[in-house]
């Protein structure tokens, strides 16, 4: 049977700690060089108005670096350090990392609520928050490290090496904690999912990246609470916390970028506006069983995430003309789903075409904010069709071509 407080041991483990961390570190390189235009974006602001989502989505990325170098200080020390000091920063950095991937998916479930309801569920939320918040910071204390003089890196001159002392059950609280905040989550942002009156592609999205990041998430937590629960050694209490927080960093601010390119407008080579999500225009992909109309339901939720650069100005054509070639008719095709542009065209040949149009003073977003934005595509179509006959003059005509010759 293992000794698992033979020093020996603890060495062992220590090296397979440093291992973990380095290929942490890899695996967070590689989804930087995948994201890093997104994040830079984001922190210039050239993505479009400040939203609350970016602030934890920024706080949990650059928290990662600091997090890493202090962890990689801790197990490999090159000169004396106040041990206590550096675990305290780690402990405060993994609470915060863990709180804004957490909130991250806090905002999808209040997003997804209308009317008085929005109101409850966001005030249960912002509670919760602060309570995970806090419970996250009050452990901060919870680990304690020392330095002793010893045998530690052959390359440092000053050997020695920081040393966990033993870590308390109540250490695995604050993941506890951290499970059941994001299953509450989970369960409202599935509910406020259901309580629409009609199926949404954005609300399948919702809940399919929740269900993800909660699976994932919970596997590494219950993991690392049960090796503290164990109290093998103090190293092992805490030895796989950096995998966790690099799987809950990685796919939380995955997540949040795919679900900001979804919901972001497209127009297509139609000249119809689409949403990534596979939807229709702008705010008219979800209904609710509220007072409130459907595009509200969609605005709520798109406004939160939808993060590109033209937001508010890449707007679809609202107007369409169409003609027929075979023959001498004006079609007039209005296709509405857009109240803050006018642009519609006129044929009534293969050459000849007229094109007019006419943009409100509003932008796209204000005019949902007035509840001038309609919640699904009118079209309205006008034919009429023109014959010209042909025939002798008549004779109350004659002398006209000469008339208009003069």
């Amino acid at each position: 049977m293992t000794n698992w407080s033979d020093p020996a041991e603890i060495a062992k483990e220590l090296q397979a700690a440093k291992l973990m961390v380095m290929i942490c570190l890899g695996y967070a390189v590689c989804d930087l060089s995948y994201t890093w235009r997104f994040d830079l974006d984001l922190i210039t602001g050239r993505r479009g108005s400040r939203k609350w989502p970016q602030l934890l989505y920024v706080l949990a990325k650059l928290g990662f670096w600091p997090y890493i170098a202090v962890t990689f200080a801790v197990a490999e020390p090159p000169a004396f350090l106040q041990c206590n000091a550096l675990v305290y920063a780690s402990e405060a950095l993994m609470g915060v990392m863990t709180c804004c991937c957490s909130g991250l998916l806090a905002f999808r479930a209040v997003a997804v609520w209308n009317g008085r309801a929005f109101k409850v569920v966001a005030s249960v939320v912002t509670i919760l928050f602060l309570a995970l918040v806090g419970i996250w910071m009050a452990g901060v204390p919870d680990v304690k490290a020392v330095w002793i003089e010893g045998p530690g890196p052959v390359w440092i001159k000053n050997q020695g090496t920081c040393t966990f002392l033993p870590i308390p059950k109540i250490y695995g609280v604050k993941f506890i904690a951290t499970v059941v905040f994001d299953a509450i989550v989970l369960l409202l942002t599935v509910a406020g999912v259901m309580a629409m009156t009609t199926r949404s592609r954005i609300g399948t999205i919702l809940v399919e990246q929740g269900i993800f990041y909660f699976g994932a998430t919970l596997v590494m937590n219950v993991f690392l609470v049960s090796f503290t629960y164990a109290e093998l050694n103090p190293l092992m209490s805490n030895i796989l916390n950096v995998p966790t927080q690099t799987v809950s960093l990685i796919v939380a601010t995955r997540l949040y970028m795919m679900l900001c390119d979804k919901v972001k407008p497209v127009v297509s080579s139609q000249g119809q506006g689409s949403s990534g999500s596979g939807g229709g225009a702008y705010g008219s992909s979800l209904g609710y069983k509220s007072n409130g109309s459907s595009s509200t339901a969609g605005a709520k939720i798109k406004n939160v995430f939808r993060l590109n650069k033209d937001d508010g100005h890449a707007l679809p054509e609202a107007f369409g003309m169409r003609s027929n070639s075979e023959s001498n008719s004006v079609h007039l095709t209005v296709d509405v789903h857009s109240a803050s542009q006018e642009k519609f065209s006129l044929s009534t040949g293969k050459d000849d075409d007229l094109e007019l149009g006419r943009a409100h003073p509003y932008a796209h977003s204000q005019m949902m904010a007035h509840g001038s934005h309609r919640s699904s595509p009118a079209q309205v179509q006008v034919s009429e069709q023109m014959t010209v006959a042909t025939g002798p003059v008549p004779a109350y005509l004659d002398g006209l071509e000469d008339l208009r010759k003069k």
